[in-house]
């Protein structure tokens, strides 16, 4: 019994760290993206007079890319919350096989 309590916590450990991974990595490639456009902005600003032409052209690329962002992000929750409801469906799957084997031990000892 205990064994398959382990083997139970490892495949929900190995399934947290996965969508940990994941998570990790788009956060990380959405903050890049933030600081090279706001680096950009800001050299373009520093360095040079931006005409409003372009000034608007790289306020719109921001805006876009905010809004990728965002909707990146919410794929990832809905993502998220699917996982975790599919976890919980098997981790009661399993809950109710460990009844079963318990039950049966039961039985057999008897």
């Amino acid at each position: 019994m205990d064994a398959i309590i382990t083997i139970s916590l490892f495949i929900a450990g190995t399934i947290i760290a996965l969508i940990g991974y994941f998570l990790r990595t788009t956060y990380n490639d959405i903050k890049s993206d933030y600081n090279d456009i706001k680096s950009d902005v800001s050299e373009l600003n520093g360095s040079f007079h931006i005409h409003n032409a372009e000034h608007g052209k790289l306020k719109g690329k921001l805006e876009l890319l905010e809004q990728e962002h965002r909707l990146k992000y919410q794929l990832i929750q809905e993502v998220t919350q699917q996982e975790i409801k599919n976890m919980a469906s098997q981790i009661g799957k399993l809950s109710d096989t460990v009844g079963e084997l318990v039950s049966f031990q039961i039985k057999q000892n008897k």
